[in-house]
């Protein structure tokens, strides 16, 4: 197996219920027309971020075409995967200035366009997680140690 050539005998077990949990997402696109609906929903899905940020783009006086916008989301959503702060801050507003500069875009423009795009995407699905939260019944702290249960369980 693969898995056991590549990586230490410790994580092994880890690893191979990452890859089977993988394997099951994969497996709703099994049938023609669940893939069908997930390339339906996704491009829906990308489609609203990206008139999201177009509309914004309103607001900032600047002009780059909705290509130019597609490339800004996908590195925008690429860049975090990097190590980053909660929430993404500075690696995202970084990523959003250095392309729209790329195609002639302000400095100042396109850093006060990456902080409030930023808000327009971050705030209300904050908020309304905030929101939920509250509804159940649950504090931060109630959040920190279900994190420590999953990572002292994870680690056992």
């Amino acid at each position: 197996m693969l898995i056991r050539r590549l990586f230490p005998e410790r994580l092994e077990a880890r690893l191979l219920e990452i890859a089977d949990h993988f394997m099951t997402g994969l497996e709703t696109l099994r049938t023609p027309r669940l893939l069908a609906l997930t390339w339906a929903f996704s491009l829906l899905t990308w489609l609203v971020e990206a008139s999201t940020y177009w509309i914004v783009q309103q607001a900032f006086g600047f002009e780059v075409s909705f290509w130019v916008l597609l490339l800004v989301i996908a590195s925008a959503n690429l860049v975090t995967i990097l190590p980053s702060t909660p929430g993404y801050f500075g690696t995202f507003h970084g990523m959003v200035t250095v392309i729209l500069t790329a195609f002639s875009v302000n400095g100042e423009q396109a850093g006060a366009y990456a902080i409030v795009m930023h808000m327009v995407l971050w705030l209300p699905v904050t908020v309304l997680g905030a929101g939920f939260l509250w509804q159940q019944g649950m504090t931060w702290r109630d959040l920190g140690r279900a994190s420590q249960a999953v990572e002292s369980e994870a680690a056992a």
